[in-house]
């Protein structure tokens, strides 16, 4: 299980939210890497979802888009293409 805080519209409300469907081999890289991730519904629709390092900025986060579905461009998926692109930078 990985913990994302989801901020909420209009007041950015912090809200932590459980993803248990992940593959368990992506939540490891995302658990050895010690990643923080944050997400946001944008008014399009779309979900922000970031993720950085412990000793990163927010402003450093890296952002990937997702659409509000299931499937190859939803929230799952995108999650972990991003957990990848992070473990692939720190080899």
């Amino acid at each position: 299980m990985l913990e994302v805080t989801q901020y909420l519209r209009p007041n950015g409300e912090k809200k932590i939210v459980e993803v248990r469907d992940l593959r368990p081999e992506v939540e490891a890289l995302a658990d050895e890497l010690g990643l923080i991730f944050s997400c946001e519904v944008l008014t399009t629709g779309q979900i922000a979802i970031y993720a950085r390092l412990p000793h990163e900025n927010e402003e450093d986060e890296s952002l990937m888009l997702a659409e509000n579905a299931n499937g190859e461009y939803g929230p799952t998926k995108v999650l972990e293409k991003l957990i990848i692109s992070y473990y692939k930078e720190d080899e």
